[in-house]
């Protein structure tokens, strides 16, 4: 994954980027640290990032991410609150939407961590996370240059968002993370 004239590439993927330091101890296993632990741990890698943003997708996601080959250097955020159009409207390449299906999959079983917050509210407890791509992006089919933000992490919450949508019962407003790379500016929704 590599920025190209202000362009992201996505595809092809490349391998792990991030250091090795960085992996949490235990990952894999039952005896996985903690994730406060792991952020004060790493913060002279991380610690330009908000603590969820880092926690959510680093620490939690590791190896298993699609952007885990996005150089975390030379990445700053902020916090902003988005409708549930601009939301929506964000590039999500490995996932499809179907609304029916995705509000099954998270109101099956009682106390789902996603369904929970999101049924009470309308809305997530935890912001998602974009990647601003100004100049689009690059994927399998090619140049996509109308593409400005990538969803990061927070696929899972995406999915109850748009079964909540497609049902009236979503929240009219969301927070959400916005990466953007070190030489880009302001945010284009």
């Amino acid at each position: 994954m590599r920025w190209l004239e202000d362009m992201l590439q996505i595809w092809p993927e490349d391998g792990l980027v991030w250091p090795v330091e960085l992996r949490p101890h235990g990952e894999g296993t039952y005896e996985k640290e903690p994730v406060e632990g792991w952020y004060d741990r790493n913060s002279d890698r991380v610690g330009h990032l908000h603590p969820l943003i880092a926690g959510q997708w680093v620490y939690r996601h590791w190896d298993l991410s699609p952007y885990c080959s996005l150089p975390l250097a030379g990445l700053a955020w902020t916090e902003e609150t988005w409708t549930s159009e601009e939301v929506l409207g964000v590039h999500c390449p490995f996932w499809e939407f179907n609304a029916e299906h995705d509000y099954q999959v998270f109101n099956t079983f009682p106390d789902n961590p996603t369904a929970t917050p999101m049924n009470a509210t309308g809305t997530w407890d935890i912001p998602i996370v974009l990647l601003q791509t100004p100049a689009g992006l690059i994927d399998a089919q090619g140049p996509k240059p109308g593409i400005r933000h990538l969803l990061i992490e927070g696929h899972s919450r995406m999915r109850d968002l748009n079964s909540l949508v497609h049902r009236g019962e979503a929240a009219s407003s969301h927070r959400v993370f916005v990466l953007r790379h070190g030489s880009i500016e302001s945010p284009q929704n």
